[in-house]
């Protein structure tokens, strides 16, 4: 039961994360451009986020959900947040540390018992 706990909280955030991008979209691509990245990239972490938290609710696919979430957060701390500092208020990396750390979480533990049935 505690997997499934982590894997619906942590994947609720990214799914609607990705989804608020994605109906976004343009702005996010205008935030990426201001970090020098391309628009691609933009659609990406949108794609990711959206999709990886979906499998994480699923709990399917939990280990490459996981660490390709992990990635996007490592990057959103060395790009983004780390340079505020720890805490949230200021724009800190404390709420994108706690993602990182869930996501690697459900990737190393797996899905755990309540999961969708995958084909094999």
């Amino acid at each position: 039961m505690g997997l499934l706990l982590l894997r619906l909280g942590v994947g609720v955030v990214f799914a609607m994360h990705g989804w608020e991008k994605l109906n976004g979209i343009e702005g996010v691509v205008s935030m990426f451009a201001g970090l020098g990245l391309p628009a691609s990239i933009a659609w990406l972490v949108a794609g990711v986020e959206f999709l990886g938290g979906l499998a994480l609710i699923a709990g399917i696919w939990t280990d490459k959900a996981g660490y390709l979430l992990a990635v996007i957060m490592l990057f959103a701390i060395v790009m983004v947040h780390g340079r505020n500092g720890f805490s949230l208020q200021a724009g800190g990396y404390e709420y994108v540390l706690v993602l990182l750390t869930s996501s690697l979480a459900a990737a190393k533990l797996g899905p755990g018992s309540y999961v969708l049935k995958q084909k094999k």
